[in-house]
């Protein structure tokens, strides 16, 4: 049974570490099952607390800033970059309920959770966005959390605006 789930070692020798081993699963920290895989003009209208969601983490330490009281459920969609270039991700709650869902992209390379964010968008009014910097062949972790216990229903969009990664050979 792997039982410490963020040591980056493989304790039980299972053949996976940390979360990326099913014992971990919804365990503080562990929160990027792949839930759904998202691409780029692609779409999805889904609750955060529906299924495959968890609600392991409550604080996330971004590159731009830090984000606590995401007490509420979270979801994540797994994004792998087929180009380097700009992927804009924009969520709007679809419900009229009072309560916000924020946006982190997480460094999918690295143990999933809180302190793997990159960057952040909080929810104002009915709608948050946010443009990252994708790299060929990286894996992201999008995930919709609930701030303050928010649970609730939304779409969720990706754009991408790739850049050729071809090099071209000068004479």
């Amino acid at each position: 049974v792997e039982a410490l789930c963020g040591d980056k070692v493989d304790n039980d020798k299972a053949g996976k570490t940390d979360c990326a081993d099913s014992d971990c699963a919804g365990k503080a920290g562990c929160i990027c099952a792949k839930d759904f895989t998202a691409a780029c003009g692609g779409s999805d209208s889904f609750n955060n607390s529906g299924g495959g969601s968890t609600k392991a983490v409550s604080a996330y330490t971004c590159a731009d800033g830090s984000q606590g009281n995401e007490t509420g459920p979270e979801y994540t969609y797994e994004y792998v970059a087929a180009c380097d270039g700009a992927v804009t991700v924009t969520l709007t709650k679809t419900a009229q309920a009072s309560g916000f869902l924020d946006l982190f992209v997480l460094d999918g390379a690295k143990v999933c959770g809180g302190s793997s964010c990159l960057q952040h968008a909080l929810m104002t009014g009915t709608s948050a966005k946010m443009t990252f910097q994708a790299k060929k062949g990286s894996k992201y972790n999008i995930v919709v959390d609930g701030y303050n216990n928010f649970s609730g229903t939304y779409n969720i969009k990706f754009a991408c605006a790739c850049q050729p990664t071809t090099e071209t050979k000068c004479a």
